[in-house]
């Protein structure tokens, strides 16, 4: 349709945490996607035009013309083209830096976890 301006790059197999919470952010948001599955690096190898633009990394977007790779600046862009259901406290208040914190730790424990399984 027309009014799409957001495409999602996720997993196949749905179980990647970072492709989950941007999905759930255009949902809530209530923004027109589509969605393109792409395989992680344990299911086999990425389309060459995916790694060409994005990198190894998923999620991916494009928002309103803009190619991101990292899922916390898909959402940071998310937040600044469609304001008009904030879901994050802007960054500059309290509220935000606990927010970023939080979002660094999530990083930080998943990439834990991710170099556990995989090594």
């Amino acid at each position: 349709a027309d009014d799409v301006r957001v495409k999602l790059y996720r997993d196949h197999a749905a179980w990647c945490p970072y492709c989950q919470k941007v999905w759930l952010v255009l949902e809530e948001k209530r923004i027109s996607y589509e969605i393109e599955k792409i395989n992680m690096r344990c299911y086999g190898d990425k389309p060459k035009s995916y790694v060409e633009r994005f990198g190894q990394l998923l999620p991916a977007a494009d928002v309103c013309g803009r190619s991101i790779a990292d899922s916390n600046s898909i959402i940071k862009a998310l937040e600044e083209q469609f304001p008009e259901t904030p879901l994050m406290p802007l960054a500059a208040t309290e509220a935000g830096q606990r927010a970023q914190a939080l979002l660094a730790l999530e990083r930080e424990v998943f990439g834990t976890w991710l170099n556990y399984l995989t090594s």
